[in-house]
């Protein structure tokens, strides 16, 4: 529980008096110092800061920004950072809304040599960070991070370590901007700079564990900075412990969303596990567009007589690669980049142009991951022919870039291209292939490795385990016993046939490390990868949600195959007759004299109704009988009448003024 939930809100600011508040715009330093011990008394006595308004603040704010900016007097200085702690302490996290005003110059004032203000100035920051989310900082304090000050980096950089020390989990953005420019200051010209960094990445290592490795970059070759750092580590999560133990509680996984650590429970806990567990190091890193690097002749280079061409333009590339983590995906560019890489491993006769190529498709292969899939079927097959070159040179770099194509895709992508190697003449390619499905399939797991590429694999497999090679009879088995715990016995069993019992038993002893190694039958995040992104391929677009049905839906109409089409498709049928119509009037015929015939009264707007087509027999059986033969008939008697547009009017000529516009005449002869 905490202390400060019963405490009672107190206005300070209408406490101060008046004439002190005046004296700090005095040109007396002593006059200035004087009314900010008063303030700082009073928010000594009452801790907890009213928050109904903030506005009752801001003057003062603006007035401690212009002291730290322009006051030359230590004393002063001293005096208004220690007062904006104790502000920082009664308002926390509402405090979060001055910093855009007050941090820069805060920071700015680490470069001061004076203990006076340095330490006073370390708790200022450290109250600051404790109620702000570490995100709000980063700007301001990259910006003063890279400042050439050794007393500035030294401060700093400590202030990094303390805020670390005070989170229960990793604030990723945090991490990902800061700890690069630490990583620098762990080499730099001064002492208290470097330990003060070491210090640092330990308090981050608590935090994200091995995923720190690929940050420290040359560090990881200094065995006493990496001992330095793991001391670091242990002190970090002691820190943390009495950082909880002092709150008497447990600050969760990150701050609030008001930049405030929350404390959920009131027993202290260790470094979180779970923080370290589950982090991609791959993800710390930002996309770097290395495709800018590709010059424009790049195919015209790889395709030179001269090798040196080729070696140059592979060794500019290969720098532009150095110490990328993650690669920016374009495929406009890889598209062009990777097939020429590709073509160098597969065709070029000079083993170190070949092996440059195959240093810049591992960097590829290793930033783009899953991106890399595309690719990899392309390049399994001159990767895998190219292991008959004995030469470590080339050889070393190709199993390195084999193990990572291969998690770049799913196994069935590049499966076949490996039975093939499997088969091939050459012992050295049987060799390394057999090693490369070896280390590949302990990766694996029963839900990852399918029944129908088991089924593939044990056979080709099961050959090799019988091959003259001594060294390629050994990797057949491991990778048999890789697919052994997979599977189980029976299956494994059944699919394997007979063999000799010397080679079952080493498959048996393999297939027990790798249970012993991984008794949780987990795959590897590599390929779990991969096949995620295989899923994600498969899954289909969502599909637009069909519109609702109209209050009076038109019924289906029946198909040839008795398939009713859709609304949309469907084309509404022409409303039929009514039930009780009048018997057909013979065309042309006029009305009985007997009976009047009634005028319909005139609609506006109305299309006149048109008479429906009639057959040839009902038109010849409704019109009046004549003597005149069908050769008497006038063609225009014959035609078949068009019910769908009105009768040919002639326009009446028009008069305008004097003058008359002739009348249309048509150009056929009248019928």
């Amino acid at each position: 529980m905490d202390p400060w939930d019963f405490l009672d809100e107190t206005d300070v600011m209408g406490m101060w008096p008046a004439d002190k508040r005046e004296l700090l715009a005095s040109t007396k330093w002593q006059e200035r110092k004087e009314a900010l011990d008063s303030l700082a008394g009073l928010l000594q006595k009452y801790p907890k800061l009213s928050i109904k308004t903030l506005t009752i603040y801001g003057e003062l704010m603006d007035d401690l920004k212009k002291i730290l900016v322009r006051d030359s007097n230590i004393n002063v200085v001293a005096v208004a950072i220690n007062v904006l702690q104790m502000l920082s302490s009664g308002l926390r996290s509402k405090f979060t809304g001055f910093l855009p005003m007050l941090l820069e110059p805060l920071l700015n004032k680490s470069k001061d040599k004076k203990s006076s203000v340095r330490e006073p100035l370390a708790a200022c920051l450290d109250s600051i960070a404790e109620w702000t989310a570490p995100e709000k900082l980063v700007a301001d304090l990259q910006k003063a991070l890279a400042n050439t000050n050794p007393q500035m980096k030294q401060l700093l950089t400590k202030f990094v370590a303390n805020t670390l020390n005070k989170q229960a989990g990793p604030p990723m953005d945090f991490i990902k901007q800061i700890v690069p420019i630490v990583v620098k200051h762990a080499s730099d010209a001064d002492r208290e700079v470097r330990d003060a960094a070491l210090e640092a990445l330990g308090s981050t290592q608590r935090l994200i564990g091995p995923a720190l490795k690929p940050m420290l970059k040359e560090l990881t070759q200094d065995a006493a900075k990496m001992g330095k750092i793991e001391e670091a580590c242990k002190t970090a999560a002691e820190a943390y412990k009495e950082y909880c133990a002092a709150k008497n509680c447990a600050p969760v996984a990150g701050p609030s969303s008001e930049g405030e650590a929350s404390c959920p429970t009131s027993e202290p806990v260790e470094a979180p596990e779970a923080a370290v567990e589950g982090i991609d190091p791959w993800t710390l890193f930002d996309p770097v567009n290395v495709w800018a690097a590709v010059p424009k002749n790049w195919e015209e280079m790889l395709g030179s007589s001269k090798w040196q061409d080729r070696k140059e333009v592979l060794d500019n590339f290969l720098g532009s690669l150095k110490d990328v983590q993650r690669i920016k995906p374009d495929p406009a560019h890889s598209n062009v980049v990777i097939p020429g890489l590709i073509k160098v491993v597969a065709k070029d006769i000079n083993i170190n142009v070949a092996a440059t190529a195959a240093s810049c498709l591992y960097i590829l292969s290793e930033g783009l991951r899953t991106g890399f899939g595309p690719y990899a079927l392309q390049a399994m097959t001159p990767i895998l022919d190219k292991f008959k070159e004995k030469k470590s040179v080339l050889k070393d770099r190709l199993v390195e870039l084999v193990d990572s194509v291969a998690v770049s895709a799913p196994l069935d992508v590049v499966l076949e291209p490996a039975v093939t190697a499997l088969n091939s003449s050459n012992p050295a390619v049987k060799l390394q292939t057999t090693s490369f499905l070896a280390r590949h399939l302990a990766q694996h797991s029963t839900g990852t490795l399918k029944i129908e590429l088991v089924k593939i694999l044990i056979p080709a497999l099961a050959s090799r385990a019988n091959d003259a090679d001594s060294e390629v009879r050994d990797s057949a088995c491991s990778a048999l016993g890789a697919i052994k715990r997979c599977t189980g016995e029976g299956p494994f069993s059944i699919l394997l046939g007979d063999l000799e019992a010397a080679k079952k038993t080493k498959i048996d002893e393999a297939c027990a490390k790798l249970i012993a190694e991984n008794a949780a039958n987990v795959a590897a995040p590599a390929i779990l990868r991969a096949n995620d992104q295989r899923a994600k391929a498969a899954t289909p677009p969502n599909k637009a949600k069909p519109a609702a049905p109209a209050a009076n839906p038109t019924p289906a109409a029946a198909t040839s195959v008795g398939k009713p089409v859709s609304a949309s498709n469907h084309i509404t049928p022409a409303r039929p007759p009514p039930t009780t119509a009048l018997p057909a009037r013979p065309i042309n015929s006029a009305p009985s004299s007997s009976k009047p015939v009634a005028q319909a009264t005139a609609r506006p707007n109305v299309r006149p109704a048109v008479a429906r087509p009639l057959s040839t027999q009902n038109r010849q059986a409704s019109a009046p009988s004549t003597n005149k033969s069908k050769a008497e008939v006038k063609p225009q008697e014959a035609r078949p009448i068009t019910p769908t547009l009105p009768a040919l009017r002639l326009p009446r000529p028009l008069q305008m003024g004097n003058s008359r516009i002739p009348a249309f005449k048509p150009t056929h002869p009248p019928n």
